[in-house]
């Protein structure tokens, strides 16, 4: 069933348009349980993801690694240096930023038609519980904008290949 666009007015009288099913069920991931069964639930769009506390542990002590690396200067592979053949370059701390912007870029190409907003769906879901196990050193704040961007519908256009 599609979702129902709905327009609310805040209490400061900004309208709120939602693209959310009225009334949708809360999946807790854990990055260890997700089954294919539930991925294929989560991919209609009724379903409301979370982490469980478990797995906010998990992250939360998954980046605290990475910061302890960045603080004491250590040198790690694609923290603080190139990749690939740049692997010994070693990337100055004001660079880091730029470092994982250029990451991204690097990887943000595709071509063809756009995935299915059901396979989009799976994609983000399948990204978010891997994260959940804790060994991305992704930030928290990475992972509550995965999550919010589920929740709300906000998806990316991803071409079927790249």
């Amino acid at each position: 069933m599609p979702n129902a666009v709905t327009a609310t007015r805040g209490g400061d009288g900004v309208a709120v348009v939602s693209n959310r099913a009225p009334e949708r069920t809360i999946c807790v991931l854990d990055g260890h349980s997700l089954t294919c069964e539930k991925l294929m639930e989560l991919s209609k769009g009724n379903v409301e993801l979370t982490l469980s506390p478990a797995a906010w542990d998990k992250v939360n002590r998954g980046r605290h690694v990475i910061d302890q690396i960045l603080d004491k200067k250590e040198v790690a592979y694609g923290i603080n240096t190139g990749f690939g053949m740049f692997s010994d370059v070693i990337v100055a701390p004001d660079q880091l930023s730029q470092l994982q912007v250029n990451l991204i870029r690097s990887h943000a190409a595709g071509v063809g038609p756009p995935l299915s907003r059901e396979r989009t769906r799976m994609l983000l879901a399948l990204r978010v519980n891997v994260i959940a196990c804790g060994h991305s050193g992704a930030r928290p704040e990475t992972v509550e904008k995965m999550l919010a961007a589920f929740n709300e519908d906000c998806l990316s256009v991803v071409p079927c290949q790249g």
